[in-house]
């Protein structure tokens, strides 16, 4: 087993994508499939979360390491994530991850289940966002729902395992249920799909920190922004690039997309993939109580502070922005209500909670929520603010409900609630830019009352706008509102018309990018011929400045501020509020000239143009500077003297002087004409106020006569209404105490139903005068029909009694007549479905003035009966059982140390039940020399309350000594103080005596085996020497023989008898040759090593080669495996088997010898010395020879066998016998299939072995 390694803390830049898996039961067989289907360089990390017993080490790092070449480390610390690892949890741990780092938390307290995939998986998506991949595999439960939740709310990725390959198929669904799966896959498919997805985002997504992002893809964007601004009317210019670029990437990546231009067209044809990408763009990230520990923070430090200056009766007003599905509108809520319901139940609440996507407001109007979403309340507020609709729904109540108001809202653009004490924007300011994060927060100030407190996530701040907002808590994200001035603009229709008209549907060609002489020539342009400007929001603040506009701009003092009004030189800030009033109203570029400017002694003229900037969320303006000096005198005109040269200085002044006093007039005259305009305007509205005064003035005089009209009527109506309300009174009282006995009377009735069906009992009313029944609706459900279904009579019910029972049935009713009373009747009867009751009930008779009534109840006890008889079975069973296994049971009472047997145990040792008595001295005749072993066990039992197990003897009734085991457990009382003990004994004398008669055939059968190995040594000695004696003679014969046939002349007679001297010898030189072989292999040392097949045959091949030459045979193999066998006998069984082949071949057909290797399971194989726990190698031997008869397949593998005779093939009958002996060698199993004419197969099976 390899060592486990413990992950590094190296800090690495977390820019890739980390993939997060969890799994429960089945899961380890999940993770392999997945690891095995990853690929070496995939740039993403691989977290895995397993559910793990707290006390049971895990083994997953060596198991998946099998399974991948990836490092796979177990977490031990903080761990900052490197690409292509896998990370596991270790056991009785909490994996989260905090800025990047894998962080290991303590489990809590000793709670049996930890949703623990949930907690990372939070934490992941919470965290890594964008980069994060939820994987939910095999598992029970509904751990990892959730999670994935948190995920795919915050941008990530989530996948599945598809139920169905799945092993324990609940974790799975569970998520699929809930909506938020986005791949539904195998697990070996899922790798592939993330590469797939990655190499999408790397394409679609340009990094926010290259230098340039592609022209095409920053075109294709804006196509998209202003596509959703037309069919949706929301404008996510100003929002951040990159995430609105990673979520678009996202979709493409869903969608299955190539590039940004396919993924717009989809876009402007599929109104579904609109909603989604808007969905994913609004990032709905919320849940109840998000962040316990602030609003605990909530609690204690603003609500107080805001109810600072309330009066009795005000209202508490809050504004949620971009609540989301509600869940957090309703948390304040709730808060709220906790707080002030101890301490100022008068004061009222109103939330006002918007967002700007209908169907979220829709569910948030609704306030139902599935079990997962309440899964994080506290208990207590579970119970008190929702309604459980079903087990998996609830409901907010209705009071709260009540206090809160839902409503599409925009707050960049619409205008905002007011009088507010608390702004809730928690987590939305991060995805915008500076721009639109100052003009929200400016809106929520505008919102605000005097210390009203702005409440933003965790990851947000107000220092866009530090004038506007004072810091109460920096960890809570509190901020007090300042007092200064704030305001609201409403962005301009008109820009938005100009917005609908762009052009979505053409997505411009990408400009060629410029050379370096290009751009350096545009710079020098810009910076030395472009003319002084700013630009202003429609607040008159200058946000951006282009060139030297020193000579038109001073600031002024006090306190800083960037207004263009404030900070314009005096000469120029008449004009220039007059042009940017006019550029508001009438949205077109207005220009002013020639405004004389002193600076010291220098003067000169200034033009000034105003330009609205339409394309925007909120409209701005570009202001354009242009200075000019005052043109001098012509040079003849100094000619003529310097009084004339003046002269004409002063004419222009003056011409200039009359054009400034012209303009001001007009100027004037504008400013009038408008305020004539709105005088015209007002008095207008004023007069339809005093038309409608007057109006409401006749109303009001013709009420006042129809009010005294009536004010005489209503005072006789008031006189005869008041008796009627008397006597109302009086019936109400009676009616609510006629009320009040009948819902006693229901309650009653309905317990008394209730306990009759709990206890299974009806009751039945006869009257003897009127021969009517009544049954109780219980009574019909007993015999199996729905209450009221039949009439009840004396003849039903007899029909429901057994026949056997109805003559006593009978019997007792008489006595019953004449008695007036039975204490207990029983009988059995048949049920409508035919089935068996057992009945048993008790009757009296009431008498009710002039008639008597028989009341009875009836239990339908048939569970009772049967139960008891099946206890006395298992009684009798048990009984039984005792007796064949010999076993009894006893008891001992510490308290006054007495013993007491069972009837069984008695009757093991010989004795009748309470024959003898036994004490605690003796425990019933047991062996002296055991006697002391045994108290001290239980003893020692009692001490410390464990269980015990000893084994000793004792003496039967008859004096028979027997070998007994005995086990016992404590007995406590509800104090825990142990008070006796139960124990049971076994009687193991029949076995100690058989163990004793196999302990000594056991040693006779060792005796044995020591002889015969003797024996084995001596004939294999013998089979050695005598082969290799004999061989020594053999070789002389042939070598003179040959001598003979060369150098004698002989006749051919002679020659052919020695000739068949050679060939015989050849013969038994082969027969001694295969008994050597045969010998070695029992008496050759076995030598085991790990050899590869096709080497071994390759050297077989080599030594057979002038055979397999001479019959041209052709030998086909698979790619055989590496084994560990004995390689010089497997090498002489490839050799044996593809010789057979080859010399049992048809005469004039080339041989054709296939080879195959597979693994197989031992269960597999048809063979009942397989081993199922084991794998086998299974080697195919096929040719294509003679075959033979299968009758014969095992005779041929027995020694010196052969189906043909010696002149028709050559051999010794040995060579199979060799083959069967090494694969005994090897714990193997041999076994040959033949079919004549056709050929033989032989299949080898040998044990996998480490």
């Amino acid at each position: 087993m390899s060592k486990k390694r413990s992950a590094p803390s190296t800090k690495v830049p977390q820019d890739f994508t980390i993939v997060g898996l969890g799994a429960s039961a089945g899961g380890v067989e999940a993770f392999q499939k997945f690891v095995t289907a990853i690929p070496k360089n995939s740039g993403m990390a691989y977290v895995m979360v397993l559910h793990l017993h707290p006390d049971h080490e895990s083994l997953l790092p060596e198991i998946l390491s099998k399974s991948t070449e990836l490092p796979v480390l177990e977490i031990s610390d903080e761990v900052n994530i490197k690409p292509d690892h896998i990370y596991t949890i270790p056991q009785n741990k909490i994996l989260i991850t905090v800025d990047g780092i894998l962080r290991l938390l303590p489990r809590e307290g000793d709670a049996p289940f930890v949703y623990s995939i949930d907690i990372f998986f939070r934490s992941l998506g919470e965290i890594h966002q964008n980069n994060a991949v939820g994987i939910i595999l095999s598992g029970t439960g509904k751990d990892g729902t959730l999670g994935l939740q948190a995920i795919k709310k915050n941008g990530g990725i989530t996948f599945a395992q598809e139920p169905d390959t799945a092993s324990f198929p609940d974790m799975p669904k569970n998520a699929i249920e809930a909506g938020i799966v986005d791949f539904l896959l195998p697990v070996e498919n899922m790798p592939e799909q993330l590469m797939k997805l990655q190499q999408l985002v790397d394409k679609n997504y340009p990094d926010e920190d290259d230098k340039e992002i592609p022209r095409s893809y920053e075109e294709v964007l804006k196509q998209i922004i202003f596509f959703i601004r037309q069919h949706k009317g929301i404008d996510f210019s100003y929002y951040k690039e990159s995430t609105l670029r990673r979520r678009i990437a996202r979709r493409m990546g869903l969608c299955r997309c190539e590039d940004v231009t396919e993924y717009y067209e989809l876009l402007k044809n599929n109104k579904e993939e609109l909603e989604q990408l808007l969905k994913d763009f609004l990032i709905p990230v919320t849940s109840f109580f998000r962040d316990p520990k602030t609003f605990q923070s909530l609690t204690e430090r603003v609500f107080p502070h805001l109810l600072e200056n309330k009066l009795s009766q005000s209202t508490v007003r809050v504004w949620v922005a971009g609540c989301s599905s509600g869940e957090e509108a309703y948390s304040i809520a709730i808060s709220l209500h906790e707080f002030l319901s101890h301490r100022a139940p008068d004061i009222r609440i109103q939330v006002f909670a918007t967002d700007i996507s209908e169907s979220n407001i829709a569910k948030a109007r609704s306030g139902v929520y599935n079990v997962l979403d309440v899964q994080a309340i506290p208990p207590h507020l579970l119970e008190t603010y929702f309604v459980k609709i079903d087990n998996n729904t609830y409901q907010i109540n209705k009071s709260i409900r009540n206090s809160c108001v839902f409503a599409v809202h925009n707050f960049l653009k619409d205008p905002p609630f007011s009088k507010i004490d608390l702004v809730s924007c928690r987590n939305v300011l991060i995805y915008m830019t500076t721009f639109l994060q100052k003009k929200a927060l400016t809106t929520f100030h505008y919102a605000l009352k005097e210390k009203g407190v702005l409440w933003l996530g965790k990851s947000e701040t107000a220092n866009v706008v530090s004038d506007l907002f004072t810091l109460i808590s920096n960890h809570d994200k509190f901020f007090s509102r300042k007092y200064t001035t704030s305001h609201f603009t409403q962005d301009s229709h008109d820009s938005m018309e100009e917005t609908r008209n762009y052009k979505t549907d053409t997505i411009h060609t990408p400009m060629i990018s410029q050379t370096d002489f290009q751009k350096n020539a545009d710079e020098i342009l810009l910076n030395h011929y472009t003319p002084p400007c700013v630009i202003v929001s429609d607040q008159n603040d200058i946000i951006h400045f282009r060139g030297d506009t020193s000579l038109f701009f001073m600031p002024s003092p006090g306190k800083a501020s960037l207004n263009v009004l404030k900070m314009v030189r005096k000469e120029l800030a008449f004009d220039l509020r007059n042009l940017l009033h006019k550029a508001h109203i009438e949205k077109e570029t207005v220009i002013k000239e020639n405004i004389l400017v002193k600076q010291g002694g220098e003067s000169y003229l200034v033009s000034i143009e105003v330009i609205p900037l339409m394309q925007s969320v909120a409209l701005h303006f570009l202001i354009v500077f242009n200075k000019r000096a005052i043109l001098p005198v012509e040079p003849e005109t100094y000619k003529r003297g310097p009084s004339k040269a003046k002269k004409s200085l002063a004419e222009l002044h003056i011409e200039q002087l009359e054009k400034e006093l012209a303009q001001i007039r007009q100027d004037i005259l504008n400013i009038t004409e408008s305020q004539e305009a709105a005088n015209e305007e007002l008095q207008n509205a004023n007069e339809e106020l005093l038309s409608s005064s007057e109006e409401l003035q006749t109303l009001n005089e013709e009420l006042e006569t129809s009010k005294e009209e009536l004010q005489s009527g209503n005072e006789e109506l008031i006189s005869m209404n008041q008796e009627l309300i008397n006597r109302q009174e009086h019936l109400s009282r009676t009616q609510a105490q006629l009320e009040d006995l009948n819902k006693k009377l229901i309650i009653q009735n309905r317990a008394f139903e209730g306990a009759q069906v709990s206890s299974k009992m009806g009751s039945m009313t006869w009257n003897l005068q009127t021969d009517e029944f009544t049954y109780s609706d219980n009574l019909f459900r007993i015999f199996g029909y729905k209450p009221k279904e039949f009439a009840p009579t004396m003849k039903k019910l007899k029909g429901f009694v057994h026949p056997d029972d109805l003559p006593d049935l009978e019997k007792i009713s008489k006595k019953l007549l004449v008695k007036k009373k039975i204490s207990e009747l029983s009988f059995r009867a048949y049920a409508k479905d035919g089935s068996l009751k057992y009945i048993k009930g008790t009757g009296s008779i009431l008498s009710l003035g002039s008639e008597n009534m028989l009341v009875a109840s009836l239990q339908d006890v048939t569970e009772d009966v049967l139960l008891n008889r099946n206890l006395q079975l298992r009684e009798a069973q048990l009984s039984e059982s005792q007796r064949i296994g010999k076993i009894g049971s006893w008891e001992i009472d510490f308290t006054t140390n007495t013993v007491q047997w069972s009837d069984e145990t008695y009757r093991l040792y010989g004795y009748k039940p309470k024959e003898i008595v036994i004490t605690y001295d003796t425990l019933g005749n047991v062996h002296p020399d055991d006697i002391e072993k045994l108290k001290n066990t239980i003893e020692q039992s009692r001490k410390t309350g464990e269980s015990f197990e000893t084994e000793y003897r004792r003496y039967d009734k008859q004096g028979d000594l027997r070998y007994i085991y005995s086990k016992g457990n404590v007995r406590k009382d509800r104090k825990g103080t142990i008070t006796g003990m139960f124990c049971i004994s076994i009687d193991l004398t029949e076995l100690r005596v058989k163990e004793e008669k196999l302990r000594e055939t056991f040693q006779q059968l060792e005796s044995k085996n020591l002889e015969l190995e003797h024996s084995n040594a001596e004939l294999a000695s013998f089979s050695y020497i005598a082969s290799h004696d004999l061989g020594d003679p053999l070789y002389k014969i042939e070598a003179f023989t040959e001598r003979i046939l060369l150098k004698e002349e002989l006749s051919d007679t002679a020659k052919d008898y020695f000739s068949r001297i050679i060939r015989s010898t050849q013969r038994m030189k082969s027969l001694l040759a295969d008994l050597l072989n045969f010998s070695r292999m029992t008496t050759d040392e076995a030598i085991f090593a790990k050899t590869d097949l096709n080497t071994l045959l390759e050297d077989a091949k080599q030594s057979l080669s002038e055979r397999i030459e001479e019959k041209n045979a052709v030998i086909q193999s698979d790619n055989l495996p590496t084994l560990t066998i004995i390689p010089t006998q497997f090498y002489q069984l490839f050799s044996n088997i593809i010789s057979n082949s080859i010399k049992y071949s048809k005469k004039d057909v080339a041989p054709i010898i296939t080879i195959k290797a597979t693994l197989m399971p031992g269960e597999d194989i048809n063979d009942p010395r397989a081993m199922n726990n084991k794998k086998y190698w299974k080697l195919s031997f096929t040719d294509n020879g003679i075959g033979f008869e299968q009758q014969y397949e095992h005779k041929i593998f027995e020694l010196f066998q052969r189906l043909h005779g010696k002149t028709e093939y050559s051999g010794t009958g040995i060579g199979l016998t060799i083959c069967r002996k090494v694969v005994q060698n090897h714990e193997g199993l041999i076994e040959v299939f033949g079919r004549p004419n056709i050929g033989a197969t032989f299949h080898v099976y040998i044990p996998e072995r480490e």
